[in-house]
């Protein structure tokens, strides 16, 4: 019966962090680096900005995943040398989740931003986030 509450731990876990990850990724990608709404996005329709934003939300995904596994890896000991699933287990392991969550999607953030920046400064007669606007793919596939 352990293994049931882990696997729904994890499961859970995922599911959450997955959404929590895929709205700041979102809101970092919208307003701070293309600052444009989505709506606009879709309406006209710019696959520049959508390509961008889906493969900046990825990135972002792709550092933050690895945060699940030590939350899930401390509930499994914790289980394993009492023998019994506990509540108090489950709280320990949370906390763990939470921290490590935050630690991780803040570096995620901040590093993929950081290096947009990087490489927007270092092509100064491009402006890349007005091609994006414009619908550059190449600008989106680069940046």
């Amino acid at each position: 019966m352990n293994v049931f509450y882990i696997a729904f731990y994890e499961t859970a876990a995922t599911f959450v962090i997955g959404i929590v990850t895929l709205y700041l990724a979102l809101q970092v990608a919208r307003r701070l680096i293309l600052g444009q709404p989505y709506a606009e996005m879709l309406r006209q329709p710019n696959y520049a900005a959508v390509l961008f934003t889906a493969s900046y939300v990825l990135c972002v995904m792709l550092l933050v995943q690895n945060s699940i596994t030590p939350a899930v890896d401390a509930l499994r000991t914790l289980v394993s040398v009492q023998a019994v699933f506990s509540i108090k287990f489950l709280g320990v392991s949370l906390l763990y989740l939470l921290i490590i969550f935050l630690i991780s999607v803040c570096a995620a953030l901040f590093l993929t931003l950081v290096s947009a920046r990087i490489l927007i400064a270092a092509t100064e007669k491009v402006d890349e986030v007005l091609e994006i606007k414009r619908g550059n793919l190449a600008a989106a596939i680069l940046l």
